[in-house]
């Protein structure tokens, strides 16, 4: 017997999902019910169209087109590659082996003293801080100076023969997030408004923070951060540390807090996020009987709930004005949103 009173949301969420794959093998698909209205379901009379049901997959819809576009330019600069050194042996009048050879011969030569400083600054990160290792680092050294000199020699090619890539970028969907915005920083009236979904026991929350202090130092004034909770299934501490800092933030010391949690990657059981509270210089008895009451765990899952109406399924998660950009993305890729939204105010 299955008992549905007490099941968490995401136990009853797989439930029906399960209930929902048996239910799609004993419905009958039809292709007629695929009209130019673009209806692709029906129940009686109610329908769905394929644009309402996009609506909620539509950041992850987005990051599937965008590896999709990766992947075509990847193919597509290989295939590029080989025209234009096809081409450049031609116009020599060379073998292209001969063309690849000579290429190769381009690359810098790894010298005893390149090995040295290479092991001797990524010691630490080496196996027996390097010892032995110097020919698999010289070979290591090598190959990266061989792919080097091939990009240096094709950025060349592409100069001379005019080469240019016109496969158009997906466009990314704007989606409105709507809900809390009390935990921000930032001026009220930015330009700019980022919505960030994340989780205080997730590594990557935890390394993306550096990049965002990065947008903060490039667009004074024009970015707003608003911050929304997101704790994962798979970090089971996160949720009453998410919890903590909504706590802190009743005695104005969320961003404080925030920045502490990220600064540890020790584990948020309980006592720890007392120790911090008290570190922060909090009021233990008013944080301690906050967080034992669980006086805001339905906001917590209230910002969760809206993560997953917005198709959110990992952290961290960003909206740059709507735009989704799901994971912890290099700065390259915020400043090119950043950039493009600000050039049409």
């Amino acid at each position: 017997m299955i008992r549905m009173g007490n099941t968490p949301r995401r136990e009853l969420q797989l439930f029906m999902l399960l209930a929902l794959t048996l239910f799609v093998w004993a419905a009958p698909i039809t292709a007629a019910y695929a009209a130019d209205d673009g209806v692709i379901a029906r129940i009686g009379d109610w329908k769905l169209t394929l644009h309402e049901l996009d609506k909620g997959l539509a950041g992850r819809i987005y990051d599937i087109e965008q590896q999709l576009y990766q992947m075509r330019v990847q193919k597509l600069q290989e295939i590029m590659a080989d025209h234009m050194l096809a081409q450049e042996a031609k116009q020599r009048g060379i073998a292209l082996d001969k063309l690849r050879d000579e290429i190769g011969n381009k690359r810098e030569k790894v010298s005893d003293e390149m090995v040295g400083n290479f092991i001797k600054t990524n010691q630490e990160r080496l196996p027996d801080q390097g010892k032995g290792m110097e020919e698999k680092i010289r070979g290591f050294l090598e190959n990266r100076a061989s792919e080097e000199a091939v990009t240096k020699y094709l950025a060349g090619l592409a100069k001379k023969y005019d080469a240019q890539i016109t496969l158009p970028q997906p466009k990314a969907p704007r989606i409105p997030v709507t809900g809390p915005e009390d935990l921000a920083k930032g001026p009220s009236k930015a330009p700019i408004t980022i919505v960030e979904f994340s989780d205080f026991q997730c590594p990557y929350c935890r390394n993306i923070q550096g990049t965002l202090r990065k947008v903060f130092e490039h667009y004074p004034e024009k970015v707003r951060l608003i911050f929304r909770h997101y704790p994962l299934p798979i970090h089971p501490l996160a949720a009453k540390a998410a919890e903590a800092s909504q706590c802190a933030a009743d005695q104005g010391g969320f961003w404080a807090y925030h920045d502490a949690l990220f600064a540890t990657d020790a584990d948020p059981e309980i006592p720890f996020l007392k120790e911090l509270a008290a570190k922060q210089k909090l009021d233990t008895a008013k944080f301690d009987d906050c967080l034992s009451k669980g006086k805001h765990a339905a906001r917590v899952q209230g910002d969760v709930t809206d993560g997953e109406n917005l198709g959110i399924s990992g952290t961290p998660a960003f909206f740059i004005n709507g735009i989704p950009l799901v994971g912890a993305r290099p700065f390259s890729e915020y400043r090119r949103i950043i950039d493009e939204e600000l050039a049409k105010k």
